[in-house]
């Protein structure tokens, strides 16, 4: 199994964070790849909104992962969220399943796992 986390910035807390989170749900085996570009934060922060070329610069994470084999796809970035749900469909149809990490569901997941 292959997970993609797509950052836009990201920390080493966060980084070891959620790949102890992914190897304790999947197992050790679990390939990790990371993605990341900040250029789409930014530019929307300049803009205060995300553009259509902030989503397209986001959306090609995304897809990079997918055509990368990424059997899921774990996206950090809170404010990329519109650009994941627009998203959603087209990766769910190319057999990858794509989560938003504030997405409630992923909380109650990984409270659920800690137990």
């Amino acid at each position: 199994m292959k997970i993609a986390i797509i950052y836009t910035t990201k920390s080493e807390e966060l980084t070891q964070s959620l790949h102890d989170s992914i190897k304790n749900k999947f197992g050790q085996e679990v390939e990790i790849a990371e993605y990341q570009d900040i250029t789409s934060l930014t530019e929307a922060a300049k803009a205060g909104k995300v553009t259509q070329k902030v989503a397209a610069l986001y959306g090609k994470l995304l897809l990079k992962a997918a055509e990368d084999g990424a059997d899921g796809i774990l996206s950090t970035c809170c404010v990329m969220g519109d650009v994941v749900e627009a998203l959603r469909p087209f990766l769910k149809f190319a057999g990858v399943a794509v989560l938003s990490i504030d997405e409630p569901f992923c909380q109650a997941a990984l409270l659920k796992h800690k137990k």
